[in-house]
């Protein structure tokens, strides 16, 4: 078994720990060695935006915020993948625009492949 093929994937996994840890690790360095973890009641006190909260900031919101929210990310992704098909158009002509959306307004009208010849074994005793 040769390992050799797995060394660029071990080297893109350990850069990718890397840099995901790496910032953390110096942050705390610094603020341990800079002495920046000094609480005291104004850096503990709860603020929005310079000035004392005046309400819970564990308020409950309506459904439709969140329905709205998902809704955007559904539409979001689908234009992400829109541009390549969108680049491509010249190239693909009238049968590359309408093909995808008869696709997606018809899936099952698609065939699906047929499956390769099986023998049935049919039941000795009652033959089915």
């Amino acid at each position: 078994m040769n390992l050799d093929q797995y060394l660029p994937v071990l080297l893109f996994i350990l850069v990718g720990v890397g840099v995901g840890v790496a910032p953390q690790a110096l942050g705390w360095v610094f603020a341990k060695g800079m002495g920046v973890q000094k609480p005291d009641a104004a850096k503990n006190s709860p603020y929005e935006c310079g000035f004392e909260a005046f309400e819970d900031a564990r308020m409950k919101f309506d459904v439709r915020y969140y329905l709205v929210a998902i809704l955007f990310i559904l539409f979001d992704l689908e234009i992400a993948f829109l541009f390549p098909w969108a680049v491509a158009l010249k190239e693909i002509g009238a049968v590359g625009f309408w093909e995808p959306t008869t696709r997606a307004s018809t899936p099952l009208a698609t065939t699906p492949p047929t499956p390769t010849a099986v023998p049935i074994r049919r039941n000795s005793r009652t033959g089915k």
